[in-house]
């Protein structure tokens, strides 16, 4: 039988520093070796036996749930840490366009109150109101909560899915951006299921990438335990319409969203607002996307990266119910109990491929100097 040694390279590696370790990377370990073996036939064919019709193989096209281990050796190294929650929700309340709001409206409530109230009494009741509404929507990391949440998303998907198929390239793109020369980044995935905000996170997690901050809806607040995972996993919560919502709640949360822009730099949210459920895009609602933009009109991020990510399901998830919503049927709301109740039917269900494909990253910089506009204010 053959023994393949690596001593030698382990011995260079002890001269190596962690930089250099990681640039000119010497662990024969870690060599993807399907991909190795794909690459030295091509080699051997094109360049020894001198065959001009051979094709270079795909590499780089992943399943991630069979080459990611998320038992013993799990990844995530990545530090998970985001500006301290309490800093954010700082920033929101001392915010100067919260202030002339509360001031505003505190004004409006002494007067129209039908018992004596005074402007601050008024004051300090929209204030908390503030602070309870933050309180609610806000998310945040823990990282022993994201382990065992992606290690449970690895048992769910390892049993329902047959492939999650990316090109790991891709990626590296994302990998490479730096939010403070290249500014926030914006994931804008499709919406097919609600197994979409879950692949992302689940993939980026999976390849050592940053985690987005999530935008999520309020309905899964209802749902205990899960609402605790996705919290602390960094999705953070928000009502599904802006449309006659009081004005402290439209503020507070452009607020708290703008802020988590610019301290964490990488936020997730659908652009369709909710599920296709004809397979088809749904026309985008521009709420979130124009107060994300905002941030660089005002000159408070240098540019905007835009990330477009499709989702692919050989069956999606929740088809069955699809139908029946489609001819006019209302729409079941999510429960822990409903949830708990599915457990046994996805435990026997089978799902298929999701095949994902990450576009290069967009400048809206670039963009808007194609069109010939400039941003009201410059970043310094």
């Amino acid at each position: 039988s053959w023994v393949y040694e690596a001593k030698n390279y382990a011995w260079l590696r002890t001269f190596l520093n962690a930089e250099e370790n990681k640039r000119f990377n010497l662990d024969v370990a870690s060599i993807d070796w399907e991909e190795f073996h794909k690459l030295f036939c091509f080699g051997l064919s094109k360049y020894v036996l001198k065959d001009d019709k051979v094709q270079r193989p795909a590499i780089g096209v992943a399943d991630v749930i069979s080459k990611i281990n998320l038992g013993s050796s799990q990844p995530g190294s990545m530090d998970y840490t985001v500006v301290d929650s309490s800093a954010i929700k700082g920033g929101v309340l001392k915010h100067s366009e919260l202030m002339s709001l509360i001031e505003r409206l505190s004004d409006e409530k002494s007067r129209l109150s039908p018992k004596p109230l005074s402007k601050i009494d008024a004051r300090n009741a929209l204030f908390k109101e503030a602070e309870q509404i933050i309180d609610q929507m806000a998310g945040e990391y823990n990282k022993p909560v994201i382990k065992n949440f992606a290690w449970s998303l690895h048992q769910v998907f390892n049993k329902i899915l047959d492939k999650i198929v990316l090109d790991q390239s891709q990626l590296d793109k994302i990998r490479a951006l730096d939010p403070s020369r290249d500014g926030p980044v914006l994931l804008l995935p499709t919406h097919r299921s609600y197994l979409d905000f879950l692949l992302v996170s689940y993939i980026f997690y999976a390849f050592d990438l940053k985690m987005p901050f999530i935008a999520a809806g309020e309905d899964f607040l209802r749902m205990a335990i899960v609402n605790h995972m996705l919290r602390h996993s960094g999705a953070f919560f928000m009502r599904r319409t802006f449309a006659n919502q009081p004005e402290l709640y439209t503020l507070v949360f452009k607020l708290y969203f703008q802020q988590v822009i610019k301290s964490h730099g990488l936020v997730e949210f659908f652009l369709e607002g909710t599920r296709s459920r004809t397979g088809l895009m749904l026309s985008p609602k521009k709420g979130l996307l124009s107060m994300a933009l905002d941030v660089y009109f005002k000159g408070e991020v240098p540019d905007i990266k835009l990330v477009p990510i499709s989702m692919s399901f050989e069956r999606v998830l929740e088809g069955e119910t699809f139908p029946f919503e489609l001819l006019g049927e209302e729409k079941v709301k999510e429960s822990l109990w409903r949830t708990i109740r599915a457990i046994p039917t996805l435990a026997e269900a089978h799902f298929g491929s999701v095949y994902v494909s990450v576009s290069d990253p967009i400048s809206l910089k670039e963009e808007m100097q194609k069109m010939g506009i400039t941003p009201t204010h410059t970043h310094t």
